[in-house]
């Protein structure tokens, strides 16, 4: 026969396993609260992210599509200039520049404007380079108001073709032998600065046949 202790004893007993059972219960549906919890406040912030991710790509492309047709409409109008009506006409015979943005026709000075052949114009228009009517007169250069004329090549030896690099500094021409028509000549560079001409190449003038006897040298765009 079980006393009433022994009885107490165990009901104590059952209610300590119950509040432990209890516990255990609790403590498990807690933990899936917060890994819920974390789970849904991870997925709110790739949300997030990822729409900031979206709006700077559709910003970034509105910002190159209006970049792209702000540059064709530049590309496409000459601000100011009214149309050129081509062919142009020059103002009578002899040399002259040509504004291409403007279509205004310039003519050189008389002192040489009606010298020569072969013009260029340095990339800051303030000289020009000219040959004289005669293939194998000396090569010139003037300031763009036909003062401060001087020769390039010697005296007897023509020069032909002159083209500038692109700072201006240099020129590029033939320099033709003397006495000797249609013959072949030599490329040579004129620094403006130094007033100096060196040759840069040495072809063999055996190998010459009839008509290839004038060149149009010019600079790469690095020089």
């Amino acid at each position: 026969m079980i006393d009433f202790e022994t009885r107490a004893r165990s009901a104590a007993q059952g209610v300590n396993r119950a509040i432990e059972v209890m516990e255990m219960s609790t403590t498990d549906q807690r933990e899936k609260v917060e890994r819920f919890d974390r789970y849904k406040d991870r997925k709110d912030r790739n949300r997030k992210v990822g729409a900031v991710a979206v709006a700077a790509a559709i910003a970034l492309v509105a910002i190159v599509i209006a970049s792209s047709v702000v540059s064709g409409n530049l590309g496409t109008q000459v601000v100011g200039n009214p149309p050129v009506r081509w062919p142009i006409a020059p103002p009578g015979n002899g040399a002259y520049t040509v504004d291409l943005t403007t279509g205004t026709v310039t003519p050189l000075p008389a002192s040489i404007r009606d010298a020569g052949r072969s013009y260029a114009v340095s990339p800051d228009h303030t000289l020009v380079a000219y040959g004289l009517n005669d293939p194998h007169s000396p090569l010139f250069l003037a300031n763009i108001d036909g003062t401060g004329v001087r020769q390039i090549t010697p005296q007897g030896a023509g020069g032909a073709g002159p083209a500038w690099s692109a700072d201006g500094s240099e020129l590029v021409y033939q320099q033709l032998p003397p006495g000797a028509a249609n013959a072949l000549g030599n490329l040579f560079i004129y620094d403006v600065g130094t007033g100096r001409s060196t040759q840069i190449t040495h072809l063999d003038r055996s190998t010459q046949t009839d008509g290839s006897w004038f060149m149009f040298p010019s600079f790469m765009p690095t020089d």
